[in-house]
């Protein structure tokens, strides 16, 4: 649920945004290439759309990022346990 509420929350963020770009566009003049009955309807779907591309790319990104930062902290204790390992069978060694 966590991660749903998230996604959610991200789907928003970017949804606002792409509508709030678009309407400064409409406003400065961009309206001219929304010529319909309801350019604000038209503003709407074009943020939704922007937003349905946009989320999916951030959510795999951070994924990524996850995965990545896994897989640092388990080569980091490999590492650690293959040096660890070498000291005890230097420790061996010299007894």
């Amino acid at each position: 649920m966590k991660n749903k509420l998230k996604f959610f929350l991200l789907w928003a963020v970017v949804f606002i945004a792409s509508f709030l770009i678009i309407y400064l566009f409409v406003f400065f003049g961009g309206w001219r290439l929304f010529e319909s009955n309801d350019p604000i309807l038209i503003e709407i779907g074009a943020a939704f759309i922007i937003s349905v591309f946009v989320v999916p790319f951030c959510a795999a990104t951070v994924r990524f990022e996850r995965t990545a930062e896994m897989l640092e902290k388990r080569i980091k204790e490999i590492e650690e346990k293959i040096a660890d390992d070498h000291t005890n069978s230097v420790n061996e060694t010299l007894k």
